[in-house]
């Protein structure tokens, strides 16, 4: 998978989780997004 569809991915699922107030600040999200990150970079080392 090409780096810009992992970015694109994961900023699709956190833009919903804001929508359906999973998330509630930028703080939140931004922790989030580096969570989505690493998991996406552990994922693919694997």
């Amino acid at each position: 998978m090409k780096e810009q569809e992992i970015y694109k991915n994961i900023l699709v699922k956190l833009i919903s989780q804001t929508e359906n107030k999973q998330i509630n600040d930028t703080t939140d999200m931004m922790t989030k997004l580096i969570q989505e990150l690493q998991s996406y970079r552990t994922a693919s080392h694997n």
